[in-house]
C-alpha cells in the first residue's frame, strides 16, 4: 500500500482522528511560544540581536551597530538573509519572533511521527504533547541563534536519514542530505558528530545505488553557501573556518572556561529531579533510535571537551534527547514486557529474528520499531498461545506417527514380511 497523506493506515476514521490530534498539538506548541514572545519578550543571549536582527536592520533603515565580528568577517549571511523578508513583511503588523516560533514546529511534528511508530495514537500524542510544552524547547523557539536553528535542523534531518534507512525514497534522501549539509555549515561546531548520520546514510545510499544522489544533496547545499561566503565575506567558507579558529583560541580568553562537567550539573540544577525520567526514558527510546541517540549524546560529549561553555551550546541534543524521552514514555505504556523483548531488526515492516549484532549493525543497522515488531502485550500473548498449539500439534503427530509406524512394523513381523 502506497503512503498517502501524513499517515499510512487503512481506517479513515482513525486517519482523521490521528491527523486532528496531530494539529491540536502543534496549534497547543505555536500559542505556547508565539504567547511567550508576545507576553514574555526579551533576549537569551546579545547574540540573537546583534549577529542576526541588528544587520537587518541596518539594511532596512540604515541603522545599526556592527559587531565585532562582523568587522572580523566571521559571520554568514545565510540566516541574516533568511530573516530579512520576515522582518520586512512583518515589522508593520506584529514582530519578528513570532514568526521564528513555527521554525520550531517540525520538532514536535517529528515526535508525534516518531511515538506514533512506536506506541500507535497514544505513543504519538504523548511524544507530540511533551514536545510541545517541554520549557526549554518552547523558551529558545522565539529566539534568534545559532543553537536554535541548529535544534530546528537536527531533528528533522536526523528523521529524514532514519525514514531512508528503513523505507528508502528519493525525497527522504534529499531530504535528509541537504539537512545535514546545511546544518554542518550553519553549527560547524557539531560537524564531526554529524558525520555518525551522514556516513550511515551513505552506506545505506551505496547499497541501494543510490550514493551520488546523497553526495549530491548533501555537498550540493554546502557548497553553494560556501560561495556566498565567497561572494559576501572574500573566502569561501570563511564564516566556518575563521569563526572555527576564533572560537577554539581566542574565545576561552575572553569570556571564560568551565570544567568538562559543567554540562551535568547546570542540566541537574535546572532539570532537577526531572533528569532522571529524562535519562531513562531516553535510554529506553535507544533500543529503537540508537543512532539518534549516539548522536545526542556525541554533541554533549563533544562541547564538553570545549572550554568555553554555554547552556545554549548544547540546545540541538537537548532537543533529540527530549523528543526521544516522549517515545519512551508512548513506548513504556504498552508494558515493560516492550523493553525487555526479544531482539528483532525490521525492514520495511517485515521482522526477522537475530541472535547477535555485529558492531556495524551497532550503529548503522536498520531502525527497529516496536509496533512493527509487535511488542504489544496481548499480540505477544497470543503469538505465545499461538506458538504453544502448533508445539503441541506437532507433539501429537509425531506422536501419531511413531504410534502408526511401530504398528506397521508389527504388522509386518507378524505375517513374516520382515527378514531374520
Amino acid at each position: 500500500m502506497r503512503l498517502k497523506g501524513l499517515f499510512a493506515v487503512n481506517n479513515s476514521s482513525e486517519r482523521t482522528g490521528e491527523t486532528s490530534a496531530l494539529l491540536a498539538i502543534l496549534l497547543l506548541a505555536f500559542v505556547l511560544r508565539a504567547g511567550l514572545a508576545v507576553f514574555y519578550p526579551g533576549i537569551a543571549h546579545p547574540d540573537e540581536i546583534f549577529q542576526y536582527q541588528e544587520p537587518v536592520h541596518k539594511l532596512l533603515t540604515g541603522l545599526g551597530v556592527p559587531s565585532w565580528e562582523w568587522n572580523r568577517h566571521i559571520r554568514s549571511w545565510f540566516i541574516p538573509g533568511l530573516v530579512l523578508p520576515i522582518m520586512a513583511a512583518v515589522r508593520l503588523f506584529t514582530h519578528s519572533p513570532t514568526v521564528y516560533s513555527a521554525a520550531s514546529l517540525p520538532v514536535v511534528w517529528v515526535a508525534f511521527r516518531w511515538g506514533r511508530e512506536q506506541g500507535g495514537r497514544e505513543g504519538g500524542i504523548i511524544a507530540g504533547f511533551l514536545a510541545a510544552v517541554s520549557f526549554q524547547l518552547v523558551y529558545f523557539s522565539s529566539h534568534l541563534l545559532m543553537d536554535t536553528v541548529a535544534a530546528d535542523l537536527l531533528v528533522p534531518a536526523l528523521y529524514a536519514c532514519r525514514e531512508y534507512r528503513l523505507k528508502g525514497g528519493l525525497r527522504a534522501l534529499a531530504w535528509g542530505s541537504a539537512l545535514l549539509g546545511v546544518l554542518l555549515y550553519v553549527r560547524p561546531q557539531i560537524g564531526p558528530i554529524l558525520l555518525v548520520p551522514a556516513i550511515a546514510t551513505l552506506l545505506e545510499a551505496k547499497r541501494r545505488g543510490e550514493a551520488l544522489a546523497c553526495l549530491g544533496w548533501g555537498l550540493g547545499p554546502l557548497l553553494a553557501l560556501g560561495a556566498l561566503d565567497w561572494i559576501t565575506l572574500g573566502q569561501p567558507f570563511r564564516s566556518v573556518w575563521m569563526y572555527a579558529y576564533i572560537n577554539l583560541f581566542q574565545v576561552e580568553d575572553e569570556f571564560g572556561v568551565a570544567p568538562f562537567y559543567w554540562y551535568l550539573k547546570n542540566s541537574a540544577t535546572v532539570w532537577m529531579l526531572a533528569i532522571v525520567p529524562i535519562g531513562y526514558f531516553s535510554w529506553k527510546a535507544s533500543r529503537y533510535f540508537r543512532l539518534e541517540w549516539i548522536t545526542a549524546l556525541l554533541i554533549v560529549v563533544l562541547m564538553s571537551a570545549v572550554s568555553h561553555k554555554e547552556p545554549r551550546f548544547i540546545l540541538p541534543a537537548q532537543a533529540v534527547l527530549l523528543v526521544l524521552t516522549g517515545v519512551g514514555i508512548g513506548t513504556f505504556r504498552l508494558g515493560r514486557s516492550g523493553f525487555w523483548a526479544q531482539s528483532c531488526r525490521c525492514d520495511g515492516g517485515n521482522a526477522s529474528h537475530e541472535g547477535s549484532a555485529s558492531v556495524r549493525d551497532l550503529f548503522f543497522a536498520p531502525p527497529k520499531s516496536a509496533r512493527v515488531c509487535g511488542i504489544h502485550w496481548h499480540a505477544r500473548r497470543r503469538a505465545f498461545i499461538q506458538r504453544s498449539f502448533r508445539h503441541s500439534r506437532r507433539q501429537r503427530e509425531a506422536r501419531e506417527l511413531y504410534r502408526n509406524s511401530f504398528v506397521a512394523a508389527s504388522e509386518r513381523a507378524d505375517s513374516g514380511e520382515v527378514r531374520a
